[in-house]
């Protein structure tokens, strides 16, 4: 967000923080659940640890068994 927005390393933080809230409350409010619940999710990456083109292939990977299964 840093370099995405021009934000200093305090103001991205901020603004991190304040659209984690914004999500938590939206999630709660229409539809009555937690952004934390796991069970919500079908496929997680841990980004940190993957290479942007490696998740990617992982997304692209589970879509194509996901939907070739429907």
């Amino acid at each position: 967000m840093q370099k995405l927005e021009k934000l200093t390393p305090e103001a991205a933080s901020k603004f991190v923080r304040t659209e984690d809230q914004r999500r938590k409350k939206f999630l709660r409010a229409h539809f009555h659940a937690r952004l934390d619940n796991e069970l919500l999710y079908d496929l997680t990456i841990n980004t940190d640890r993957l290479l942007n083109g490696d998740a990617v292939a992982l997304i692209s990977e589970g879509a194509q068994r996901f939907f070739s299964g429907l």
